[in-house]
C-alpha cells in the first residue's frame, strides 16, 4: 500500500500537534487534581489543550485558515471525543472498576486520541458544517 506523501507529513504533523495538546492536557489534569474532582480535571484539561490544538492543527496540521466551520466541525468532534469517549471510559474505568484515576486516564487519553484524528480530519477536510 502506498501512501501519498503530503497525508503522511500531514499524520505526522498531527502527532507533533496531538503530543504538544496532549502534555497540556495531562499538565492540567494533573495541576487541577490538586484541589478538583476527576471531572473538572478532565474538562479544564481538555479546554486549554483544545484551543492550542485548534489554532495549531488549523494553520500547521492542515494547512488551513480557521473558519467558524472548521472551528465549529472541531468543536463539535472534540465534544463527542470528551464527553462520549473520555468521560464515559473515565467513568467505566473509575467509578465501575475501581482504578484509580491517574491510571485509568491514560488508556482514555490513548484511544481519545485515535478517535480525534478520524473526525478532526473529518472536520478540517471536508467543511462537515458549511453543507445544507
Amino acid at each position: 500500500m502506498i501512501i501519498d506523501k503530503a497525508k503522511k507529513n500531514e499524520f505526522l504533523r498531527f502527532c507533533c500537534v496531538g503530543c504538544i495538546a496532549a502534555a497540556i492536557d495531562v499538565a492540567v489534569f494533573n495541576i487541577f487534581k490538586f484541589f478538583a474532582i476527576y471531572q473538572i480535571c478532565v474538562v479544564m484539561g481538555f479546554v486549554i489543550s483544545w484551543l492550542c490544538n485548534y489554532f495549531l492543527s488549523a494553520r500547521w496540521t492542515f494547512r488551513e485558515k480557521p473558519t467558524k466551520q472548521n472551528f465549529a466541525g472541531m468543536l463539535i468532534a472534540h465534544l463527542v471525543n470528551l464527553l462520549v469517549v473520555r468521560m464515559g471510559l473515565m467513568y467505566l474505568l473509575v467509578d465501575v472498576l475501581g482504578i484509580n484515576e491517574r491510571i485509568a486516564y491514560v488508556p482514555t487519553l490513548v484511544i481519545a486520541a485515535v478517535t480525534s484524528f478520524i473526525m478532526v480530519r473529518f472536520a478540517f477536510k471536508n467543511h462537515i458544517t458549511s453543507r445544507t
